[in-house]
């Protein structure tokens, strides 16, 4: 079927319109030598884009995968990232009380210490002092003069004289 424009732009088909019989015929040849050849080129154009349309939605198909994929991995990532950060968070917060609990209990230890070695101290100094003065009355018993010994000659014997001078 071979359509003709008018004007006014409507599309009228050859039947409609009445036209003598070899005037029909022209128009049926010249119909379809213009279809045939119009038809090729755009059968070939058509092909053409087809095949590119194809290769197109080919692509756009592939490219849904991807973000749907994409989608999945970065929901993912997403996941573990939070999930390692509430991980550390809550390890850290775990290491923090016990840390302040172990400070506590060597803050109460030092104390505990520090009394136990300020007894001890000051026991080894009243030791230490009892000791000195020990030494130190040693020292000033041995410096002190010895007794003075006078020796005399023992009494003479009654019958000898003495020959003194």
């Amino acid at each position: 079927m071979v359509f003709l424009y008018i004007r006014l732009g409507t599309n009228v088909s050859a039947n409609s319109i009445r036209i003598s019989s070899w005037q029909h015929l022209l128009v049926a040849a010249i119909g379809r030598a213009m279809d045939d050849t119009w038809r090729t080129s755009v059968d070939t154009r058509l092909t053409g884009l087809d095949t590119r349309l194809t290769g197109v939605e080919r692509e756009v198909h592939g490219l849904k995968i991807s973000v749907d994929w994409m989608k999945w991995a970065l929901t993912l990532l997403a996941t573990f990232t939070l999930t390692g950060f509430t991980l550390l968070t809550t390890l850290t917060l775990n290491v923090n009380t016990k840390v302040d609990n172990l400070s506590a209990k060597l803050v109460d230890e030092f104390r505990v210490q520090r009394a136990e070695m300020a007894d001890e101290f000051r026991a080894q100094r009243a030791e230490m002092s009892a000791q000195t003065t020990a030494i130190a009355s040693a020292f000033a018993a041995t410096k002190q003069q010895a007794p003075q010994v006078i020796l005399l000659p023992p009494p003479p014997a009654s019958g000898q004289p003495d020959k003194a001078h």
